[in-house]
């Protein structure tokens, strides 16, 4: 059965939010029952921000067809592989985001599919991202947006702000392991470490995978109003990379440090139990002799045998530890 196409004078279904930009950027919140009639006019650019998880969402941006069909095409596709691309002077791409309610977890990322032309911005995502709610707040306070270009870049600027608050977070977390290690106070500092590596690993492979979508198009998107600043986005990326790299590198050498911390107490434990094991010997050896049931066992009948005994098993323990001491066993 065939699919009616959406009627462009209804609701968008699945509609999260609407803004439309007049002259000079200043942003105005639609109502949904306004978002029909600013869609019909060609006065400023809109904003409209989308749920993936309605499906009606899908099927209405399917049948946009002030969109390329290749615009078109990429918020039916699961794929999340970040990418910008260009059709027909537009540009669409898939972008990496906090979750809303990310906790600094390594799998707290989600995507966000977007598309844009001179008059228009569709973008949509399955779960609430933290900048692209942290760029709606700032429009509801009234900051300007020029261009559609510009709602791209401040989306990623506010995601690399994010990236640049998580990364101050972990180093204040590794400083902390540090000077637990540096005091030799290591028995739950591993537990610690682990949570930071793994948010650093997330991070750092969300970074890496921006930075290879932006250089690429330096200076390769068309002029005009389309464009945006990649070259100055691909270089901050690039400096967030490049300190989380470091960061990376910081907590694996606190990690082998740890290791080898916990690796010389277990060994200084190992000498001990091996170091009384070895004293006990004589002792043993001479107690088990005296405890045989042959007989006649020495001091059996002897008053005071037991205290004989006693001496003898110290005198051989003394002259165990100075054989011991001479073939040059440290002995603490």
């Amino acid at each position: 059965m065939a699919t009616t196409p959406p009627l462009r004078s209804s609701v968008p279904p699945g509609l999260i939010w609407a803004y439309r930009f007049r002259e000079g950027g200043e942003p105005e919140a639609l109502r949904d029952e306004e978002v029909p009639a600013a869609l019909e006019s060609l006065e400023g650019w809109l904003w409209l921000h989308f749920s993936l998880t309605d499906n009606r969402a899908r099927e209405w941006i399917a049948h946009f067809e002030r969109l390329p069909v290749k615009a078109r095409t990429l918020f039916q596709q699961n794929d999340e592989r970040l990418r910008i691309e260009t059709d027909c002077d537009a540009i669409f791409g898939v972008f990496s985001d906090f979750n809303l309610e990310f906790d600094g977890g390594g799998e707290d990322y989600g995507r966000l599919r977007f598309a844009f032309s001179d008059h228009i911005v569709i973008s949509a995502r399955r779960h609430a991202l933290r900048s692209v709610e942290e760029t709606r707040q700032a429009l509801a306070r009234g900051k300007p947006m020029p261009a559609a270009a510009n709602l791209i870049e401040a989306i990623v600027e506010n995601f690399c702000d994010g990236a640049v608050n998580l990364i101050t977070k972990l180093n204040d977390d590794l400083d902390h392991v540090e000077d637990h290690v540096v005091a030799d106070r290591v028995e739950d500092e591993r537990r610690h470490l682990v949570p930071i590596r793994r948010a650093a690993v997330g991070l750092h492979r969300q970074l890496t995978s921006l930075l290879g979508v932006f250089r690429p198009l330096v200076n390769k998107l068309p002029p005009g109003e389309l464009k945006f600043q990649t070259d100055a986005l691909a270089l901050r990326l690039d400096g967030l990379a490049r300190d989380l790299a470091a960061l990376q590198d910081r907590a694996r050498l606190l990690q082998d440090e740890i290791s080898a911390k916990l690796a010389e107490a277990t060994n200084r434990s190992l000498n001990l139990i091996s170091m009384m094991t070895a004293l006990m010997l004589p002792g043993t050896l001479i107690t088990g002799l005296f405890g045989m049931n042959a007989g006649p066992v020495p001091f059996a009948t002897t008053a005071g045998g037991f205290w004989w005994v006693l001496g003898i098993c110290m005198m051989v323990t003394v002259i165990f530890i100075l054989l011991l001491r001479r073939i040059g066993v440290r002995i603490s």
